[in-house]
């Protein structure tokens, strides 16, 4: 084979392995994508709700000042994430149209294809050890609401203790008024 043929052979088997980790890169970044505005949807919901209840009380406890620190800074890495995968939608194009140039000068060999497969091969292990990682985040935010709401728990059972105590002062001091009125009412008898 000439050599000029076995160069663009092999620039089309490296254009296509880049494509290859180009391509999975970005599914993975729109899967991400979209499971971080799923995420932050659902806590944008769970904050409103501690919101109203929240707006009871005197002092915001700090969880929720976590909470609401954690969604901001998934918002972030979000708004990251979105310029990364247009990044990459970019590069991906144009060595599209690179290999599409280079496939029109030769016909793809065994070995690329034998490379893809063992691509593919390590995509799937990756997409498993992230899936592995996106559990463990899950039983994170699990934990996390949890102690949200045990912290609600906690200031719903403080604000009633709260008004019973009020309550009980306020008997208490119409109880030592009206002692104090008997006593003048006596004083002015005498």
């Amino acid at each position: 084979m000439p050599k000029n043929l076995l160069d663009a052979i092999d620039g089309i088997e490296s254009s296509e392995k880049e494509t290859a980790v180009l391509q999975s890169k970005i599914d993975r970044l729109q899967e991400l994508l979209e499971k971080q505005k799923r995420f932050i949807q659902n806590q944008e919901i769970t904050i409103e709700k501690q919101k109203v209840k929240i707006t009871r009380l005197y002092d915001i406890p700090e969880d929720v000042l976590e909470l609401k620190e954690l969604v901001g800074t998934q918002r972030a890495t979000l708004n990251q994430r979105e310029t990364d995968l247009e990044f990459a939608k970019g590069e991906v194009l144009a060595i599209q149209k690179e290999i599409e140039f280079m496939k029109k000068q030769s016909i793809p060999t065994q070995r690329k294809l034998d490379d893809g497969y063992e691509t593919i091969g390590n995509l799937k292990v990756k997409i498993a050890e992230r899936n592995s990682e996106l559990l463990l985040k899950g039983e994170t935010i699990k934990s996390l609401e949890n102690k949200v709401l045990e912290i609600q728990a906690f200031a719903d059972k403080l604000q009633d203790e709260q008004v019973k105590l009020l309550s009980g002062m306020d008997q208490k001091w119409k109880k030592e008024l009206e002692k104090l009125r008997e006593c003048t009412m006596f004083l002015k008898m005498f």
